[in-house]
């Protein structure tokens, strides 16, 4: 018999179970066991919505029965229901204490309501009765990968791939830990054993993609990094939705590299805003690809700014409904460089590649003649990101990656302090009111309450000599302009940046300053400040 005859045959007993079951509990519909017994048989027939109101009533009819309430907790586990199931493995470890399969479900549960130190209780207590029991390894280690305990978390998943050499999963896990860690090649080595496991894994392909951007290899990463936009129930199983839905569903050809001559192309906006600056660079060798006409959307802090795009023929508000029947293809903005066939060292890199309007540089010119004094170097800051832009979905669980690349305005005081130098706010968001934190002596200017779009930040850039920025919107728009912008880095960092690299392909006028220590910005403060002491002492030449 082969496994198809197997899961057939399978497939068969379990609906001549239902039948048997169902006649069970039509005889006896107060049995505790009879609803049970008909609530795991569906589960198993991946009914699991049906076996929760059965194993609900079970649980109820004999609340005395750990083995019952563990059944209820497994469906409301896999229906997402995670405070019910906390509940009902609770209720299952109270009716019996060294109930380890509860424990182990009780610790996973934790963990999905992001609950990780309690999950951490139950997963060791598991490793201590069962030491082999691999998957509780595997979600330990995920645990402390989310608390940012990196080093014990790579020593867990290492004892979890000695255990299980073949989990998915656990080479996907550790692949991410050594990728925060800045081990690519080691991380890169996870991922492709991963692929190895399941060669059709978009998750892997996109995972794999990171080692390889960060090191420059992007031929194989960015073919890799497509798989954002595959629309898998790996995905949905994963996140609860589609890696990158956003205007996914726009009923227009995907563009796939065929000849443009003559046709309409839409770009299709994604992720930041940063990433929308990024690679506006791509339009005019698009444009050059011969496209009848070229339309980009965006969001509407970009319109304005994106009007001065070489190669658009149109920008247009992303947020407002797009008629579908006048473009014969849409691309996405990051799949431009993939599609273009960018390496490393064809990158478009002149800039500016945007400016901003003459009226609003010529404004802004007037009102910072007027609030700076003399001939002082002007440094516009940005200290932190966009936490709604920073959440990441890991499996069910959210954390947010805008903590790691932001820093609190206060710790910039060693900077803000440096003589000859008049600090210019170009914060948004709830950062802002971390000005009030800082000494009125030393505190930045704020012309933010007057800025309505990035078409506005960059007249004020036009009117500075230095950009310093944590790893935001602002860092590319200064970079797209041409201005000096120095990039404050965390540890890990972003693929862009590649690795280990104080300068940048995608922008000459940049530099980055990088965490030495990981979540350690007092250095990189410090670095900061010095350099920047030395060039406000020569007069600011060096940035002139």
């Amino acid at each position: 018999m082969n496994s198809e005859d197997r899961t057939h045959a399978r497939s068969n007993d379990l609906n001549a179970l239902e039948l048997q079951f169902r006649r069970n509990l039509a005889n006896a519909p107060e049995s505790p066991s009879a609803n049970n017994n008909l609530g795991l048989v569906l589960r198993q027939l991946g009914r699991t919505p049906e076996a929760v109101p059965l194993l609900k009533k079970a649980a109820a009819l004999k609340p005395e029965s750990p083995d019952i309430a563990f059944n209820l907790g497994l469906v409301l586990l896999e229906s997402r229901l995670y405070a019910d199931a906390e509940t009902a493995f609770r209720h299952a470890l109270a009716c019996r204490p060294n109930f380890v399969q509860a424990e182990h479900l009780l610790g996973k549960t934790l963990m999905y309501l992001a609950r990780w130190v309690e999950g951490e209780e139950s997963l060791r207590k598991v490793i201590a009765t069962a030491p082999d029991n691999s998957d509780a390894h595997y979600m330990l280690g995920n645990s402390l990968h989310m608390r940012e305990q990196l080093d014990e978390s790579e020593a867990v998943l290492r004892r979890g791939v000695t255990l299980d050499p073949e989990s998915f999963e656990m080479r996907m896990e550790m692949g991410a830990v050594l990728q925060e860690l800045n081990r690519l090649s080691e991380a890169e080595a996870e991922y492709r054993q991963a692929l190895k496991l399941r060669p059709d894994s978009v998750r892997a392909q996109f995972a794999l993609s990171g080692p390889l951007l960060k090191t420059g290899h992007y031929q194989e990463g960015l073919a890799l990094y497509e798989a954002r936009h595959v629309e898998s129930q790996e995905w949905i199983d994963w996140t609860g939705e589609f890696a990158f839905a956003a205007q996914s569903r726009l009923a227009i050809a995907l563009w796939r590299g065929e000849p443009l001559d003559g046709r309409s192309l839409l770009i299709v906006p994604e992720q930041g805003l940063g990433d929308a600056i990024q690679f506006a660079r791509f339009i005019p060798l698009l444009k050059s690809q011969g496209v009848g006409k070229l339309t980009v959307a965006c969001a509407p802090s970009l319109v304005r700014l994106f009007q001065s795009i070489g190669g658009a023929d149109a920008v247009i508000d992303a947020t407002v409904a797009l008629r579908f029947e006048e473009y014969d293809y849409k691309c996405y903005m990051m799949s431009m460089p993939f599609l273009l066939g960018t390496t490393l060292d064809t990158i478009p890199a002149q800039v500016p590649y945007l400016s901003a309007p003459a009226g609003g540089i010529e404004y802004w010119k007037q009102r910072m003649n007027a609030d700076v004094p003399g001939a002082r170097l002007r440094a516009g800051v940005v200290w932190g990101g966009s936490p709604e832009l920073g959440t990441v979905r890991h499996g069910p669980a959210e954390f947010h990656a805008d903590l790691r690349r932001s820093i609190r305005l206060t710790a910039f005081l060693p900077l803000l302090e440096v003589a000859g130098v008049t600090f210019v706010s170009l914060q948004k968001g709830p950062p802002e009111v971390q000005l009030k934190d800082i000494p009125d002596h030393v505190r930045p200017l704020n012309p933010m309450a007057d800025v309505a779009d990035f078409a506005d930040t960059a007249a004020i850039i036009e009117n500075l000599d230095l950009v310093i920025t944590v790893d935001t919107s602002v860092a590319h728009l200064a970079g797209a302009l041409g201005k000096s912008v120095w990039i404050l880095s965390r540890f890990e960092g972003e693929w862009r940046w590649l690795h280990e690299r104080d300068d940048s392909p995608w922008y000459p006028s940049a530099r980055i300053f990088r965490q030495k220590q990981r979540g350690d910005w007092s250095g990189v403060i410090a670095r900061v400040a010095r350099e920047l002491r030395a060039i406000a002492d020569e007069g600011g030449t060096a940035l002139r």
